[in-house]
């Protein structure tokens, strides 16, 4: 189709839809006598849909070979978006929370019945790591602590009783952390089990907002 000019501006009548589009909606293509593809990138993208819904099982088995061959690259850009992109993910992850109140808990659960010797191989470094560190602290502390930090959890601001704070080793037990009160901070669950093995002191940033 030749090139048509609209109002000053290049574009092109779609073979499939018919309607004129600015020549930016036209992949280029060497090939055609204008430079651009004979069909706009809307019907190119619709196409393109109504293809995969025809061939599901062909898309899985092209995904899943691509993955298969491309796994560290694909980990590289997973980890680098993350990072990039850390205030979105967290706040995914809350109002996600707030609307599947259950469902880390049952996850973990079900998760802990289908790998009952991982659970028990955890808790016995975790033991080891706790005898092997030293320290220990009181039930009366552990309460201290969580009304100094008015029932709330450091990550997620949430309070207590709608979440149930758990016990946080800021330095973790296998990085050589004690199990003093003063390496202890509350957490919830889900915030408990997002900060993982990192050493993050969510104390600091309540201090400096008290200030």
């Amino acid at each position: 189709m030749p090139i048509v000019h609209q109002e000053g501006k290049p574009g092109k009548n779609c073979t499939k839809c018919k309607m004129w589009r600015p020549v930016t909606r036209f992949l280029k293509r060497r090939q055609s006598r204008d430079g651009y593809d004979s069909i706009c990138k809307e019907c190119r993208n619709e196409m393109s849909r109504a293809w995969r819904v025809k061939n599901k099982d062909r898309v899985h088995d092209l995904n899943q070979r691509y993955y298969a061959e491309n796994l560290e690259e694909r980990k590289a850009y997973n980890q680098r978006y993350r990072q990039n992109n850390q205030g979105y993910f967290r706040h995914y992850y809350l109002k996600f929370r707030q609307t599947h109140t259950n469902y880390h808990r049952d996850y973990m659960r079900a998760w802990c019945r289908r790998n009952r010797e991982k659970v028990a191989a955890k808790d016995h470094a975790r033991r080891a790591a706790k005898l092997r560190n030293g320290g220990s602290f009181t039930y009366q502390e552990w309460e201290e602590l969580k009304r100094h930090y008015k029932y709330t959890c450091l990550r997620c601001g949430r309070q207590e009783p709608d979440i149930q704070l758990t016990v946080d080793h800021v330095i973790p037990l296998h990085k050589g952390g004690s199990n003093f009160i003063a390496n202890i901070q509350p957490l919830c669950k889900p915030c408990n089990s997002a900060k993982h093995t990192k050493a993050t002191d969510y104390r600091l940033s309540t201090s400096a907002d008290e200030e």
